[in-house]
């Protein structure tokens, strides 16, 4: 192996830590962009927009960017949305109108759609089943470093500088962009445009069920990412450097359950691995939900750090393994859109129940529902 083919193996499993960035840079900073914003049920829902509006780009930008790979190639592509990204993101930087920093947060989904969605062509092109599960699952290792990091990183900055700064975080793009421009990435082939629109309808509809499951699993896998925050400033823990620290739990665990998941995959089995994932992520919402303080919050947030890396690539690979090989970059942008369309609903959702019955109640409902939907899964006679 090469080293220029070295460079575009770290570029393909470091790649999706752009989906994670929008989220890790500014989640412990919600409570304190929402106080800027005016405090109040508005400004939360303001803060909160500015991660769940970058969902709304991933929404659209997952069916995008299947259609743009298919038209440009999928290593043109991933070049293309690496600078789109590092534009959109840094705006946070200089933009002053609420409204276009939001609209930016859209333009920056997209382009993190198509980086993710191209780096999992490629790997899927490249790899077979086997090796394909350990370099989603490296992925998560990667998202492990690169989050603890910007966890503390945009803490740090908030605190020093002020809630702006994190925003700078997102520059790395365009290092992202250079080390692509450089490696040796095989360009996955390429079937005529009539051939394309003819299979894409036919297998994108025999995705539908798995597609259906991912919105209420999005709406509790973003429990951690968008509500953590308000639980930690209603118990009177409302530092951004004190919640970043405690969130860095949620990444630490990432890497242990990133090295592992490609040998765990192959001895559970796709059902027992979705019923451990299921039952792990319960166990942390109700952890959460029925006690207080750091320690238990930290434990909760491991648990929730171990089920959160095992299910992106289980949901990846669910996607690739039943794909058509010539449709499958269109396929995992559905899946984004099927993704994020959780994630945005989750504070239309959960914010009511919140209300309703506290902020450690609403993790014990959903920590609940999960348990039940790890029963249905171990009992269910078909295959997951």
């Amino acid at each position: 192996m090469t080293f220029r083919d070295r460079v575009g193996v770290g570029v393909l499993i470091s790649a999706s830590a752009f989906t994670l960035l929008p989220m890790s840079a500014i989640a412990p900073l919600l409570s304190t962009i929402a106080a800027n914003l005016g405090g109040g049920g508005d400004g939360t829902l303001k803060a909160q927009s500015i991660i769940t509006l970058f969902g709304i780009g991933m929404m659209v930008g997952g069916p995008v960017s299947g259609w743009l790979g298919d038209r440009i190639g999928v290593r043109r592509m991933l070049l293309t949305m690496l600078l789109v990204y590092g534009v959109a993101g840094s705006a946070g930087l200089y933009l002053a109108d609420l409204t276009a920093l939001l609209a930016s947060r859209v333009v920056l989904g997209m382009a993190a759609a198509g980086i993710a969605s191209a780096s999992y062509v490629l790997i899927a092109a490249r790899y077979d089943d086997r090796r394909r599960a350990r370099m989603l699952g490296y992925q998560m290792v990667v998202i492990s470093i690169v989050g603890v990091v910007s966890l503390l990183v945009a803490g740090l900055l908030a605190r020093d500088i002020g809630w702006r700064a994190p925003f700078g975080i997102y520059l790395v793009a365009f290092a992202a962009f250079g080390a692509a421009c450089f490696a040796t990435l095989p360009e996955p082939s390429r079937r005529p445009k009539a051939q394309l629109d003819g299979a894409t309808a036919a297998a994108l509809w025999k995705l539908w069920p798995l597609y259906l499951m991912l919105v209420p699993l999005y709406i509790a896998t973003r429990m951690f990412t968008l509500q953590l925050s308000f639980v930690l400033a209603g118990d009177g823990i409302a530092s951004p450097v004190t919640q970043s620290r405690i969130m860095t739990a949620l990444l630490a665990t990432t890497f242990i359950s990133g090295v592992a998941y490609g040998r765990l995959h192959e001895r559970l089995g796709s059902r027992w691995t979705l019923v451990l994932i299921l039952t792990v992520m319960a166990a942390s919402d109700i952890l959460l939900g029925v006690t207080r303080g750091i320690g238990p919050t930290i434990a909760a947030c491991m648990l929730a750090g171990l089920a959160g890396a095992a299910i992106v690539p289980y949901v990846i690979g669910a996607v690739l393994g039943r794909a058509a090989p010539e449709v499958q970059g269109r396929a995992v942008g559905f899946m984004y859109t099927a993704m994020f369309i959780g994630d945005f609903a989750n504070p239309l959702v959960i914010n009511p129940l919140r209300a309703a019955v506290g902020n450690h109640g609403a993790f014990t409902v959903v920590g609940v529902a999960l348990l039940g939907a790890a029963a249905i899964c171990a009992f269910r006679k078909e295959k997951a």
